[in-house]
């Protein structure tokens, strides 16, 4: 029997811990979902008409997000949570830039779903 008690306390133990990892990411809200980019005014994308964006795409559970580098590729890049882009202190379109004036920041943090109101295309891949 105490074995039996030993097994269901363990597990017990690691699905109190998947739900801690997991209630972590939902008590942050927005602050913890992937849902921006950094775009570089600095460099120019392949063609004029493209953006360049900061990073190389890492796992969720990284323990560092990937700052260096530049790709125009949107499903290469790094995607970042708004705490992390806080922190390092981007600024933010829709917050401290917009699109009469976001050509004059060297970087600048942008929610995905935003990129189209730049008026670039962007290229998407579907699997």
């Amino acid at each position: 029997m105490k074995l039996i008690y030993g097994l269901i306390i363990v597990t017990a133990v690691n699905n109190i811990t998947k739900d801690k990892t997991r209630l972590k990411k939902e008590i942050g809200g927005l602050l913890m979902d992937r849902n921006y980019v950094i775009v570089c005014n600095r460099h120019k994308g392949i063609g004029n008409s493209t953006l360049l964006f900061w990073g190389s795409y890492t796992e969720d559970e990284a323990a560092r997000r990937s700052f260096g580098g530049y790709t125009s590729d949107i499903n290469m890049c790094e995607k970042y949570t708004l705490k992390e882009i806080e922190k390092e202190k981007f600024p933010i379109y829709g917050r401290d830039c917009n699109y009469d004036n976001f050509r004059k920041f060297d970087d600048f943090a942008i929610e995905i779903k935003r990129l189209k109101r730049l008026g670039r295309p962007m290229l998407v891949y579907y699997i």
